[in-house]
C-alpha cells in the first residue's frame, strides 16, 4: 500500500498575519510517485505537476507500512506503527492507545474548523466523530449500469433485494459482478459507465468546493481533509480517463533491483 498526501497551506491573498493558516490536507489511496513531477513520461497529472512546481517536493518521504490501516494511523497521529499498535486494517488506535490525539482532533482543539470527506481513517468505525471533525461525509458510487442491468433481473425472479433471503442472496451475487479476485491479485479494469460527478471521488471534491465556496468554517482558520479512493483497486473509472491512455501506446517496463540490497 502507497499513500500520496500533500497539505497546502493558505494564507489570506496579499496579507501577511500572525493569524494560523488554513490548511487543506489531500490523501490519495495507493498513488505511487508515477507522476509528471517526478519525472514519469506517460502519466498525464498537470494538476499535480502544477502543485509539486509551487511547493515543495519530497524526493526522500516514505510510507511508515505497507498496509492501509496502520500506515494511515501512523500520519494521523505523528507516531510509527510499533507505537500505535495498529499492524492491520481491523485495529483501532483508539482501543490500542486511548487518549491518543488524531490529526483533525489535535487541529480542532487548536481553534480550528475540521472538514473531512472521503477516505481519510481506513473506514467509518475508525473515524474520530465529532471528537475530530465539525463535519464529515464519506459519500458511495452511484450504481454502476452494468449492476443496475443485473440487479433488474435478478429482482424479476427473486424480489426486491431489500427483503429477507433476496437480500442475502443479492450480496453474494454483487460480490462476483466486478472482474477482480478478493485477494487482488487480478484487479478489476474498465470503465465504470458514471462520469465523474457520480464517483464518490466526484462528490468528495464538490463537497470540499462547497465549504470553501460557503465558507462553512465561518471566522475560524480551515483544517479540511479530502480521501482519495483512487487509484486504489478496482482500476473502473469513467472512460474519458482510459482514453487518455490506449493500450496500443502504452509501454511496460519490467524494473529489476539488486536482490542483494532487500535481502536479510
Amino acid at each position: 500500500m502507497r499513500l500520496w498526501f500533500l497539505a497546502l497551506f493558505i494564507p489570506s491573498l496579499g496579507i501577511l498575519r500572525a493569524e494560523p493558516l488554513n490548511v487543506l490536507f489531500i490523501a490519495i489511496d495507493d498513488l505511487r510517485p508515477a507522476l509528471g513531477c517526478y519525472g514519469d513520461k506517460t502519466a498525464i497529472t498537470p494538476n499535480l505537476d502544477r502543485l509539486a512546481k509551487r511547493g515543495i517536493l519530497f524526493n526522500r518521504a516514505y510510507c511508515q507500512y505497507p498496509v492501509c490501516g496502520p500506515s494511515r494511523a501512523s500520519f494521523l497521529s505523528g507516531l510509527y506503527p510499533e507505537s500505535t499498535g495498529v499492524l492491520n486494517n481491523k485495529i483501532d488506535i483508539r482501543e490500542t492507545r486511548p487518549g491518543t490525539p488524531s490529526l483533525p482532533q489535535f487541529m480542532k482543539e487548536n481553534g480550528y474548523w475540521t472538514g473531512g470527506v472521503g477516505k481519510v481513517f481506513h473506514t467509518v468505525r475508525h473515524e474520530p466523530g465529532e471528537l475530530g471533525w465539525n463535519e464529515y461525509h464519506r459519500f458511495e458510487n452511484d450504481e454502476f449500469p452494468f449492476v443496475t442491468e443485473e440487479r433488474k433481473k435478478f429482482e424479476a425472479e427473486n424480489g426486491s433485494i431489500e427483503r429477507g433471503k433476496a437480500r442475502r442472496q443479492w450480496k453474494e451475487k454483487l460480490s462476483g459482478l466486478f472482474p477482480q479476485t478478493r485477494g487482488q491479485q487480478s484487479p478489476g479494469y474498465g470503465p465504470s459507465g458514471l462520469n465523474d460527478s457520480q464517483h464518490r471521488d466526484g462528490q468528495n471534491a464538490r463537497k470540499v468546493v462547497e465549504w470553501l465556496g460557503e465558507k462553512s468554517y465561518g471566522d475560524k482558520p480551515f483544517f479540511i481533509t479530502v480521501g482519495i479512493h483512487k487509484p486504489h483497486v478496482p482500476f473502473i473509472a469513467p472512460q474519458k480517463y482510459f482514453n487518455l491512455y490506449p493500450k496500443n501506446r502504452l509501454q511496460y517496463v519490467q524494473l529489476r533491483l539488486p536482490a542483494h540490497r532487500y535481502l536479510p
